[in-house]
């Protein structure tokens, strides 16, 4: 009975996707099913199998090759229950394996005070494999009515880690309205 209820939970295992313009601005996001082979240990193949939808044109909810040369964009793979032992998975930061970046600035910040509210960070390495994650207070510079706004996050961010070798993705907090933001790299280390 019980290895029944662990078929049926890992044939419906969803993950959702998230997609970025190649400014790293939010664009919208999609439901994916995993397949019976990435469940059943071949996950870190997720990010090629993006890739191959992009190309075919086939991701949900886009329309054209998201990450290729039509839009050079980025997609983030997550887990949509990643604190239940039986999800598989962890978050994957998918491009193009020729994918131009954009570096964002670092726009100066003045900060304001801490408040309560709290946007969830994850880190990925330049090559788009995830690093860590992490909490980070918002400002109530970047906070207008009950809306987190993005490029002020941005500049939050930016103003504290100048030197960005990999790519920071943040989510808004449930607490306020808002989307999520990929932050891209500042020093590109091929050309250092």
């Amino acid at each position: 009975m019980t290895y029944t209820l662990l078929l049926i939970n890992m044939q419906a295992q969803q993950v959702k996707l998230i997609y970025f313009k190649a400014s790293g601005k939010y664009y919208s996001d999609a439901i994916l099913n995993l397949t019976k082979e990435e469940i059943g240990g071949s996950y870190y193949t997720i990010g090629d199998r993006i890739r191959k939808l992009s190309e075919q044109k086939s991701l949900p909810e886009i329309n054209g090759d998201w990450l290729g040369s039509e839009v050079n964009g980025f997609a983030v793979v997550m887990p949509i229950e990643p604190d239940n032992p039986n999800t598989v998975g962890y978050p994957v930061l998918v491009k193009a394996y020729k994918n131009e970046e954009t570096f964002t600035s670092n726009n100066a910040f003045i900060p304001g005070s801490k408040t309560k509210h709290i946007a969830k960070v994850y880190l990925f390495k330049q090559h788009g494999k995830y690093d860590i994650e992490y909490d980070m207070p918002l400002d109530s510079e970047v906070i207008t009515e009950n809306v987190a706004l993005t490029y002020k996050i941005s500049d939050m961010y930016c103003s504290e880690y100048p030197d960005r070798y990999g790519y920071a993705m943040f989510l808004c907090p449930d607490t306020l309205h808002g989307c999520s933001h990929l932050i891209l790299p500042s020093i590109n280390p091929c050309l250092d």
